[in-house]
């Protein structure tokens, strides 16, 4: 591993943690862990602060009103992250575009992340006290498709471009970007800036802190409701959330951690995630059993998202199953994943929680999942005051 010039100082304890990005799906669940598993205060900046339904949750979390300020920031921004990175001695970066669908996608998705990446770890070298940076990449920027080959580490996808898989497109460069930032300023400095740290997560499922829906739980949510008419010849590598922040702290509290790290616990294709449902949800619709013709698959996804879906369907369709080797992020990070069939009963009850479904819970199983936050609970942390989270480095505070 190449030392860097605050080398000697990640061994020390971490005292204070900027999240980028606080309010997705992976940072929310970041920040809880954060907050329970450690003593570190955290820093998390949105791009609004002022937008409370987004960043309500935030404050609900256990110690939140000791240790969790907020930040406000644009990453498009240059030098947005300066002060919020005062003191601070690791950035989980996790702020990025995430959607299928875009008339523009190289202004909607690569443009906004490779300068969101660019301006973060720029604010980064410019610290005195940022020792490691951990970036929230993807299994996406390593494959596309599913190949007769295990993907490991040393791959990255060279199919995704602006007009096939445009967001994959978007990852691959903005991780490619952060890695070329990382060289650049080492030979120009002399020695690494930092150490940079990429978790490479697979489909993230599990439950949320909020009530939308990412991506990659609507795809389960399009099954288990069967807007899906028959099964698709497709396969998904999975991870639960709890484990994708695991990693992600592992990596941030193992001074040798380095490089990029696959993040993927199993891959099932579709006929077995709906087996696996069935089983603890067995009243839902689901596709039939009936699995599409290839061919059929990508003429009914054309009747769906035109720029998206049907993209996906077209490069995954029909190709097999995702093979992967997990090894390095389990032996260097201790990291153990747990078992995708809880992950996924977690994440349909999760829908009913939320109210995206009704209840038909199989009565012989309790989903034990965090309860849904409640007005009370909103109405008590504003109660101690709004401003009593913004940072001091923020750059507006709330009135």
């Amino acid at each position: 591993m190449r030392r860097s010039r605050r080398f000697s100082q990640a061994n020390e304890e971490i005292k204070t943690v900027l999240i980028t990005g606080a309010n997705g799906f992976i940072a929310s669940h970041l920040i809880e862990q954060l907050l329970t598993t450690t003593t570190y205060n955290v820093r998390a900046s949105v791009r609004n602060i002022q937008d409370t339904s987004k960043v309500a949750h935030l404050v609900t979390f256990p110690n939140a009103r000791r240790r969790l300020r907020l930040f406000e920031a644009d990453i498009l921004n240059e030098g947005a992250f300066d002060n919020a990175m005062k003191d601070v001695q690791v950035v989980f970066h996790a702020a990025a575009p995430y959607f299928l669908t875009s008339d523009n996608p190289y202004r909607d998705l690569v443009e906004p992340s490779e300068t969101g990446t660019f301006n973060v770890l720029t604010s980064a070298t410019k610290s005195e006290h940022v020792h490691t940076v951990v970036l929230t990449s993807s299994m996406r920027t390593i494959a596309d498709r599913p190949r007769e080959k295990e993907y490991t580490e040393d791959d990255w996808n060279n199919d995704s471009n602006l007009k096939s898989n445009p967001y994959f497109y978007s990852k691959v460069k903005a991780e490619k970007s952060a890695w070329d930032f990382y060289e650049r300023s080492t030979r120009l400095m002399g020695v690494a800036p930092f150490r940079l740290v990429s978790i490479n997560p697979a489909m993230v499922i599990g439950p949320s802190h909020t009530k939308r829906m990412n991506q990659s739980s609507k795809v389960l949510f399009e099954i288990i409701k069967g807007e899906i008419p028959a099964q698709v010849n497709l396969s998904f590598w999975l991870v639960d959330v709890r484990d994708v922040v695991k990693a992600h702290i592992l990596a941030a509290q193992n001074p040798h951690a380095s490089g990029r790290y696959i993040c993927a616990s199993k891959t099932l294709d579709m006929a077995e995630i709906i087996s696996i449902l069935k089983q603890r949800f067995p009243d839902y619709k689901y596709p039939w059993s009936l699995t599409l013709p290839n061919v059929a698959a990508k003429i009914v996804s054309t009747m769906r998202d035109p720029a998206g879906y049907v993209s996906y369907v077209k490069t995954n369709v029909g190709k097999g199953a995702y093979k992967f080797n997990n090894s390095k992020i389990r032996n260097e990070l201790g990291l153990e994943f747990r078992a995708i069939e809880e992950s996924l009963w977690d994440q349909a009850a999760d829908f009913i929680r939320w109210g995206h479904m009704r209840d038909k819970l199989s009565n012989d199983w309790v989903y034990k999942a965090p309860a849904a936050i409640k007005d009370a609970d909103v109405a008590r942390a504003y109660g101690w005051g709004f401003n009593s989270f913004v940072d001091d480095n923020s750059d507006r505070d709330i009135g």
